[in-house]
């Protein structure tokens, strides 16, 4: 997966406040970013994160569709997508469809699915898990309670474990499992912190 590049400072003028949207598929990314939200970014007076599932068909070509119109509003200085890769063409023409945007559009992808990310907190692995329901499976040995939608906020202190598992598995190359969702997370530090 190709690296974004860091935020760049917008020049026109505004509010001290960097407005970022994040879409994405389902319940369970609205919970984790909530959750990151509320203990991470509640507090700065300098950066507003919204998070909002899509109500759209659940595929990554819609998911970018409404980012894109939610960009066009002028709302957001930033709009990310967080979306599954398991439907590999869909994920593909995504992915097109966000290399006409620059930085201030962008996708993040988890292969096959979110699970994979989530199972970065506890564990670095690179075993291949051929789908959601097994990439479910292997989160669940680390987490009993998952249900997709509920709450993650016990997943937060180890947010830094889940980024440094995240590099590890990039450098082993792999297109299953995979996920570039540690440089979202490093985006929002990077926001935070020029704001």
């Amino acid at each position: 997966m190709p690296k974004p590049s860091r935020l760049k400072r917008k020049d026109r003028q505004r509010t001290a406040r960097t407005s970022i949207l994040i879409i994405g598929e389902g319940k369970t990314e609205e919970s984790y970013f909530n959750a990151i939200k509320q203990q991470r970014y509640l507090q700065s007076s300098a950066l507003n994160v919204e998070i909002e599932p899509t109500t759209t068909k659940s595929d990554p070509v819609n998911l970018v569709k409404k980012a894109e119109s939610r960009k066009r509003t002028g709302v957001y200085d930033y709009v990310f997508c967080v979306f599954d890769g398991d439907k590999a063409e869909e994920a593909r023409k995504a992915r097109q469809q966000l290399a006409r945007h620059k930085d201030d559009l962008r996708g993040f992808i988890s292969v096959p699915c979110f699970e994979v990310w989530l199972t970065l907190h506890f564990e670095r692995s690179d075993a291949a898990m051929p789908d959601c329901q097994q990439a479910e499976t292997r989160l669940k040995r680390h987490w009993s309670a998952y249900i997709k939608g509920c709450g993650c906020d016990s997943l937060m202190p180890r947010l830094d474990m889940a980024c440094d598992n995240a590099r590890w598995l990039e450098q082993q190359q792999h297109i299953n499992p995979c996920t570039d969702l540690h440089y979202l997370i490093e985006v929002l530090e990077t926001a935070l912190k020029e704001t």
